[in-house]
């Protein structure tokens, strides 16, 4: 396994002051199928304290969990946990699964405990201990093995998934941030919907309404499967971009709810954009996602489902709502919910695609005017005389608005005429 020189001195100052001290972990674990390290975990007989006495000159960033310190050392940040323990092997009895208790040392080479090698080789996920005590000590352990499964490929050791399905309660007395980063990395992966169908009762848990989607059939022409293998195939459409990926899960989320059958077995989901973006934002939110991520998913589920035409008035009004942010997103969404219906209606790619060609057309030629293609700024109303509160903003507005509209010319002086008549007649 290669090191690099940083990572053997802080082994080898530990060492030399008496702690056993390795390599640990996934990055042993990925060393050995050839897969990108990305972190580097280090474990030591030393406690935490006395790890700071070993680097007593370096910076330390402590985490919530009370076992790990993040040292920075030499301006990178390197994990190195506390065994708590008497010995390394007594630490690695207390971990999670087989393929990630493999140990490494520089200079004594590899120690495989539990046989982790064997489990890697023929792609396991085996828990170390009983599966359901060990879940119990952390429950976030059922998203972690879905997890590695979808990452590495592995297939969960069959007395595991039993556990995991026996315990799936206990998700609910995770932290939320935790739930978070698993469910992220699990949207992240080639094909998502593998998991997502075959843990659904899990995946309901900490997606409270995820459940009600399956079987809810559609009944219309554009839809031959159910709400919840529709919005499976979505996500898999959809490139790894975690805000595309959340926005497709929750697209069509609150369809069963919105529900409705015409008088010709017609079934029509009404609202359902703006009840999904609803759910959507009070379900991230509880998980902690950051607000200008929840912002955007929420915006582009409210507009998954507008109707777009290749009309350059209403493509304008519709840019004017939307804005410029995502609209790439906005059209990979509404592409891969295209792709998830009736082929037979397959088409409408092409319309899309000439739709979304006369919108850059309409941006590049500035036939949409931005804000900062006005011909007219806020220092222009300052000197007309406009207070210095929220009336300048609110009347940059209703310029735009009227330019975009073509009821104003986009002219200097065609605009502060208007300016004036707004502020002398107090009509903003």
């Amino acid at each position: 396994m290669f090191l690099d020189l940083k990572t053997k001195e802080i082994i080898a100052k530990l060492e030399s002051c008496g702690y056993e001290t390795y390599v640990v972990g996934g990055a042993c674990r990925d060393s050995i199928i050839e897969r990108p390290i990305n972190d580097l975990d280090i474990v030591t007989t030393a406690t935490l304290e006395e790890i700071k006495d070993v680097f007593p000159d370096e910076h330390f960033v402590s985490y919530q969990k009370g076992i790990t310190l993040g040292l920075v050392y030499n301006k990178r940040l390197i994990d190195i946990s506390s065994t708590n323990e008497k010995t390394i092997e007594e630490d690695i009895l207390r971990r999670d699964f087989t393929i990630n208790t493999l140990l490494y040392h520089p200079n004594r080479g590899w120690t495989d405990y539990l046989n982790a090698k064997f489990d890697i080789d023929n792609k396991i996920i085996r828990s170390v201990s009983e599966p359901n005590k060990m879940i119990r000590n952390d429950p976030l352990r059922i998203l972690r093995a879905i997890r590695f499964e979808a990452q590495l490929g592995y297939k969960i050791d069959s007395s595991l998934k039993n556990a995991m399905l026996s315990n799936q309660h206990l998700l609910l007395t995770v932290a939320n941030e935790r739930i978070k980063d698993e469910l992220s990395k699990i949207l992240m992966v080639d094909i998502p919907s593998n998991y997502f169908r075959e843990y659904i009762e899990i995946f309901d848990k900490i997606l409270p309404g995820l459940y009600q989607m399956k079987d809810c059939k559609q009944h219309n022409k554009y839809h031959i499967y159910d709400v919840f293998e529709h919005t499976l195939k979505v996500i898999d459409y959809t490139r790894p971009i975690l805000v595309l990926r959340l926005a497709a899960l929750f697209h069509d989320f609150e369809k069963p709810k919105c529900f409705f059958m015409d008088d010709n077995k017609v079934g029509h989901f009404y609202g359902h954009d703006k009840e999904s973006a609803n759910t959507a934002k009070s379900i991230l939110k509880k998980l902690h996602f950051p607000y200008k991520d929840i912002d955007r998913v929420v915006n582009l589920i409210l507009y998954h489902d507008y109707r777009l035409s290749l009309d350059e008035k209403k493509l304008i009004k519709f840019l004017g709502k939307f804005g410029l942010k995502d609209l790439d997103l906005l059209f990979a969404l509404k592409r891969a919910d295209v792709l998830a219906q009736n082929h037979e209606y397959i088409d409408r790619i092409y319309e899309l695609d000439e739709i979304e060609k006369m919108i850059y057309n309409l941006i590049e030629s500035k036939k949409f005017i931005t804000k900062e293609l006005l011909n007219i700024k806020a220092l222009d109303l300052i000197d007309m005389g406009y207070p210095l509160d929220k009336t300048i903003s609110t009347t940059l507005n209703i310029l735009l608005q009227l330019v975009r509209e073509n009821k104003l010319e986009n002219k200097e002086e065609v605009l502060k005429d208007y300016a004036r008549k707004l502020i002398n007649n107090d009509e903003i």
